[in-house]
């Protein structure tokens, strides 16, 4: 009886507590996060929007939206493809992170993290670059016709060249016309993306290498424009070598092979085997390539020959033969005919073949190639070039852009090497000449940037060296993704998450060169570099 008494008991007293759980829960029921309104993610991200538009680093307390984690990092995740915010996005260093705080399963606050001070200037430079690409698609262009047009357009617009970390990512090689391999595949994917052409990011993290595969006609095919052109055997000139090429194809075992690759921006796999374009003549083409019209015209270097084709081939057609002539240099094609240069001099022909209008021809001033290599002050002779006009200039980008023609340079310039032309000067006798400096490509040795999410936190200080000085300034803190020290140029600045403010040591055509990060006995890191131009 003591037993069933003790049990009764017992059994009531869970009864109560049960009865009790059931009251207090039914008077003050638990917080659940509610899914967020639709209006409240349009405004949360109109928001983000303006922070980007005013490269605003302060922290905005957003919790009256009510998003979870999710939400926000969908929301920033996909600014970066939206046609409203992509350019905007990519002028931005690649890894531009929104950090976020949480209270009561709501996004509380958040803040944009890696913004630098050059990136609305770089924006507003990339809208004009990319507007000028975009000009030049013409209505009859098919999607290999565009894919061509834009892989050429990356390829003429940029230089090899790391800086910091803008080099990895779009807005480097649109804004800034330069970047490492990082930056030429995302900028060219940016744009076959904007003409609805698939294009993924591939990696090889054995050559420390990124490149391009796309999806044309339900085949995949991988496109290097980064060796198209650091590795085009005629410098300054685009190469097609790496353009369109499938698996066996890229792995040719030599120094130009692409090995173990996996794709970086999607989750899958797939294999390119498609033959379609492993006979094709592009591959053979060094140069300038110019679309009118649903044609391609471009010059036959075996026969010194301005040749038209369509796209695919197998409808060549001379329009100006070149036997007995001087250099023949494509120019452009526009719908009243061909431009091009003749050794160093400008002229134009109709699309009726073997025809020359002399009546246009206008000459451009010889400026005779000097070289250096990097670090040294001793310049050679290397040929003459023609510049478009006669005006001198210290400006890297005014000077690029005032070559009408080059020498070939290949007696100075080794395949791994690429020339940064630095000046244009004028003697007293009025002579001119075009001087530049020839650098190693790191393409072999670049780093790869895992994660673009990924947040810098090792504090270091930072110290310039300016030219003909010997002695180091503090010019302020910065952060490192890796507390490792370092001498290698590539791994320094693979490693910079955030740089203190450069532009008031920098003047026209100067850049910085990071060359050693290194740690004291008490901890402290620091990072010295050495402005060049």
């Amino acid at each position: 009886m003591k037993k069933e008494r003790a049990i009764g008991t017992h059994f009531k007293r869970v009864l109560t507590l049960i009865a009790a759980f059931v009251i207090t829960f039914a008077l003050f029921p638990p917080m659940i996060s509610e899914a967020a309104t639709d209006s409240a993610k349009v405004a949360f991200r109109k928001e983000i929007i303006g922070m980007l538009c005013s490269a605003d680093e302060t922290t905005h307390d957003v919790s009256k939206y009510q998003l979870s984690g999710a939400d926000v990092n969908g929301i920033f995740g996909n600014l970066k493809y939206d046609d409203e915010t992509k350019w905007l996005v990519a002028a931005y260093y690649s890894n531009l992170y929104l950090n976020y705080s949480v209270e009561d399963g709501y996004v509380k606050s958040v803040n944009l993290e890696n913004v630098d001070s050059d990136a609305l200037a770089r924006y507003n430079r990339l809208v004009e670059n990319v507007k000028k690409i975009k000009d030049g698609i013409e209505p009859k262009m098919s999607n290999l016709d565009k894919i061509i047009y834009l892989h050429d357009s990356i390829v003429e617009l940029a230089t090899y060249q790391m800086v910091a970390y803008e080099s990895y990512g779009a807005g480097g090689v649109l804004g800034d016309k330069k970047g490492v391999c990082a930056g030429y595949t995302k900028a060219l994917n940016l744009l076959l993306i904007d003409q609805n052409i698939i294009a993924t990011y591939m990696r090889a993290p054995s050559i420390s290498h990124g490149w391009t595969s796309i999806y044309l006609d339900g085949e995949w095919y991988h496109i290097d424009s980064t060796w198209d052109d650091t590795r085009s055997a005629k410098k300054g000139q685009t190469s097609h070598q790496f353009l369109l090429r499938n698996d066996s194809e890229f792995v040719t075992n030599d120094n130009n092979s692409h090995v173990a690759w996996e794709v970086y921006d999607f989750d899958f796999e797939y294999t390119s085997t498609s033959t379609r374009f492993s006979n094709w003549y592009v591959h053979d083409i060094t140069g300038k390539m110019a679309f009118e019209n649903g044609y391609w015209y471009y010059v036959d270097s075996g026969t010194n020959s301005i040749m038209q084709n369509t796209a695919e081939g197998g409808n060549a057609k001379v329009i100006l033969d070149g036997t007995g002539r001087g250099t023949i240099t494509l120019v452009d094609a526009t719908p009243s005919g061909i431009t091009y240069l003749e050794n160093g001099t400008t002229k134009t022909a109709g699309y009726e073949a073997n025809t020359t209008q002399n009546n246009t021809t206008v000459t451009g001033t010889k400026a005779t190639v000097y070289l250096a290599k990097e670090g040294s002050s001793t310049y050679t002779a290397a040929g003459t070039a023609m510049l478009k006009e006669a005006k001198t200039s210290k400006n890297s980008d005014v000077v690029t852009g005032n070559i009408l023609s080059l020498p070939n340079l290949s007696k100075y310039v080794a395949s791994n090497q690429y020339v940064k032309w630095t000046a244009i000067t004028k003697s007293s006798s009025g002579k001119f000449s075009l001087k530049g400096t020839i650098y190693t490509s790191a393409v072999q040795n670049e780093p790869v940037v895992e994660e673009e999410t990924v947040k810098p936190t090792v504090s270091a200080t930072f110290y310039l060296k300016g030219i003909g000085s010997t002695s180091y300034k503090e010019i302020g803190k910065g952060l490192l993704y890796k507390d490792e020290t370092s001498s290698n140029t590539a791994k320094i600045t693979a490693n910079i998450g955030q740089l203190p403010n450069v532009s008031s040591y920098l003047k026209d055509g100067e850049y910085i060169v990071w060359t050693k990060i290194s740690k004291s006995s008490s901890g402290k890191i620091s990072v010295k570099g050495e402005i060049r131009k």
